[in-house]
């Protein structure tokens, strides 16, 4: 699997810790904290099946999406560490369950889509 269907992945996570690593994020106002930890973790999850898909020229397995799942949610476990110890920042509980949500919610989502058109084509 090429290199370059991961880069969205390289570069989401790299978004997450630059934000995660300031005391306060551009953007942290435009929503309920928990919606931005959804929508943050749901993207980085979609770059995910991006990569394990090869750009969606593959099919996603329930397992690839199950494995997709668990890499994004321990990564937003290492996140929330992470941000104990920046000044104005903590770990939340409530931020890593809507991190995981988010990631479930876009890679369920993205499986029954592909599942739908792979029905609809064939």
């Amino acid at each position: 699997m090429p290199i370059r269907y991961w880069i969205p992945s390289f570069f989401w996570a790299a978004t997450i810790f630059s934000l995660s690593h300031m005391s306060r994020p551009p953007g942290a106002s435009l929503g309920p904290d928990y919606v931005l930890h959804f929508l943050e973790y749901g993207i980085f999850a979609l770059t995910v099946v991006w990569g394990l898909t090869a750009g969606l020229q593959r099919v996603l397995t329930l397992s690839a999406a199950a494995l997709a799942w668990l890499g994004v949610t321990l990564y937003a476990a290492t996140d929330e560490f992470h941000q104990r110890f920046i000044p104005g920042r903590f770990a939340s509980v409530s931020d890593f369950v809507a991190d995981s949500a988010g990631a479930a919610f876009f890679l369920l989502g993205i499986y029954l889509l592909m599942k739908w058109r792979q029905r609809s084509s064939g």
